[in-house]
């Protein structure tokens, strides 16, 4: 089928209620999943996906086909030691697999357990690994549009957080993976980044997987000085700042913060700089 048939036929089933895809177009969406055209890769196969999920338009086999070639073909880690268009094809991998895991735990969709456990494990534990591999921070650029690889990954893992699809030993791997996020960022986050992931941080803390002590001793492994002459060590610990505050705010609205973590973050954070 020609490309700009497809294109055709992609972009009025997107607007289309109770569209069905065939197993072709399905092929070719998977395929543009990183195209490096945003009209492409996030205006129409990113929102298909999203359509495809919510309004169960594609079947059981196609959502389990869309999972197969992700892990098959490895794109949470395609060509992972490049940066920018290549980044498009990790970052937007993070969104299908949030839909996947969303419907997968929904009682109601018809996606529900398409996954064994052992695959939604796989998922859990690549997106950890991920979070600590990429090393392309950008948000928005200007000739891919939203790139965004951090705040994709962050919303997938807080699905699997609110699924019920972490434990301790994950928790303390994701520990691990955002330690490495921060102490290789040599940039401000200017998008939200940091935000997204504070995000999942305070969904495990509200399920219980990671408590105040933990969060606390996390922190103190940070030794980032905000008066050194070193600008990229200045970005690093305003990364860090932003996160440990927007953690503060939303620990404090539910009443989860203890004492000893709001005073370190009063302390090392709100009241420098």
């Amino acid at each position: 089928m020609k490309n700009t048939q497809i294109l055709a036929d992609l972009n009025q089933k997107l607007n289309t209620p109770k569209s069905e895809y065939s197993d072709d177009e399905i092929n070719w969406l998977i395929k543009h999943i990183g195209d490096p055209n945003s009209n492409i890769r996030d205006a129409l196969v990113c929102n298909t996906f999203g359509s495809g999920f919510f309004e169960e338009k594609f079947t059981r086999e196609q959502a389990q086909f869309l999972f197969n070639n992700v892990e098959q073909k490895n794109l949470l880690f395609y060509q992972i030691s490049k940066a920018s268009s290549a980044t498009l094809t990790r970052s937007f991998t993070c969104l299908l697999l949030q839909l996947i895991i969303q419907t997968n735990s929904d009682k109601d969709s018809k996606y529900f357990k398409i996954l064994n456990s052992s695959e939604e494990q796989f998922i859990v534990n690549s997106l950890v690994e991920y979070l600590g591999k990429e090393h392309d921070y950008t948000g928005f650029d200007g000739k891919y549009g939203w790139v965004h690889a951090v705040a994709h990954c962050s919303d997938a893992l807080e699905a699997c957080v609110k699924q019920g699809l972490f434990n301790q030993d994950l928790t303390q791997k994701l520990l691990v993976s955002s330690n490495k996020l921060f102490c290789q960022v040599n940039n401000r986050f200017v998008d939200e980044e940091e935000y997204h992931l504070a995000d999942v941080f305070f969904a495990c803390m509200k399920q219980t997987e990671l408590n105040n002590n933990d969060l606390l001793e996390w922190f103190t492994s940070f030794n980032f000085d905000p008066e050194s002459s070193d600008r990229v060590e200045f970005y690093r610990f305003g990364n860090l700042k932003s996160f440990a505050e927007d953690i503060y705010t939303k620990l404090n609205t539910l009443n989860l913060l203890d004492n000893n973590l709001k005073k370190y973050i009063e302390k090392e954070f709100s009241q420098k700089y």
